[in-house]
């Protein structure tokens, strides 16, 4: 297992990896840009047949986390950036309360990735 803390749009690697979960820093990315830059990442680090399981907030989860703009997405929304090269094998919404008793509304979806870029 490899933790890896830093600005996903400046992760750089020549290894690919088995496995990518990301439990909620998509939704942070608010641009179109930074958005394609994690795509483009994550096809290039992960193994074909590799799994990525995506958290982000959900069409009725918060405009706003910790003072920042947030995207949300619907399982057809998110699915369309991942769609060249995975393959979606299921997402459910889940609602998380915190320790502040807000409740979020989450979005989880799983892809197996069916094509390489390298």
């Amino acid at each position: 297992m490899n933790w890896i803390v830093l600005d996903i749009t400046l992760f750089k690697t020549t290894t690919q990896f088995d496995f990518w979960h990301d439990r909620a820093a998509f939704h942070f990315l608010a641009t179109p840009n930074k958005i394609e830059k994690y795509v483009q990442i994550a096809e290039k680090a992960i193994h074909t047949n590799g799994s990525l399981i995506l958290g982000a907030f959900s069409e009725n989860g918060p405009s706003k986390c910790c003072g920042l703009k947030k995207k949300q997405y619907s399982a057809t929304s998110k699915l369309t950036k991942f769609e060249k090269q995975f393959e979606r094998i299921k997402c459910i919404e889940e609602i998380h309360t915190n320790p502040h008793k807000t409740i979020l509304n989450f979005l989880f979806c799983s892809f197996k990735k069916i094509k390489n870029t390298l």
